[in-house]
C-alpha cells in the first residue's frame, strides 16, 4: 500500500538525496536514517486511513493494519540501531510532534481536505 500524492515523494526524497550528497561526511548512520525514513513515510498513509476508520468516515478493509504493522515493524528494525549507537534521541520528539499534528489535522479537516494547500502550514503550526 503506497501513498498516491506524487507531490508527496518529491517532498520526501529531494531534501534527503540532497542532503546524502552534499554532506561532507559519511556514516552507516545515514542510510539508516534514509531508509527509516522512508519506511516511516510509507506508513504515514495506512496510519491515516486506519485513523478514518476508527472516526466512522471509511470502512476498514484489514490491509491497512497489515500494512502499517509492516512499514513499522520496518522503521524500528532500521531506526532501532541509529538510536542504539548515534543517539538522536531528539529526532523522536520531533517525529512524534509532527506526526499527532498530522492526525489532529486529519480530524478535524472535512472528508477529502486532508491533503489541501493548508495542510503544510497547519501542521508545522
Amino acid at each position: 500500500m503506497i501513498t498516491r500524492e506524487h507531490g508527496t515523494w518529491a517532498m520526501l526524497l529531494v531534501p534527503l538525496l540532497v542532503g546524502l550528497g552534499l554532506g561532507e561526511r559519511w556514516s552507516w548512520a545515514l542510510p539508516l536514517f534514509a531508509l527509516a525514513s522512508l519506511a516511516l513515510f510509507l506508513a504515514r498513509y495506512p496510519l491515516s486511513l486506519v485513523f478514518r476508520s476508527y472516526l466512522g468516515r471509511r470502512t476498514q478493509s484489514g490491509r491497512e493494519r497489515l500494512w502499517l504493522a509492516l512499514y513499522s515493524a520496518l522503521a524500528l528494525a532500521l531506526g532501532l540501531p541509529l538510536l542504539i549507537f548515534w543517539r538522536p534521541w531528539w529526532l523522536l520528539a520531533l517525529g512524534a510532534l509532527a506526526g499527532v499534528s498530522r492526525q489532529m489535522w486529519n480530524y478535524v479537516s472535512p472528508e477529502g481536505q486532508s491533503n489541501s494547500v493548508l495542510t503544510p502550514f497547519t501542521v508545522t503550526v
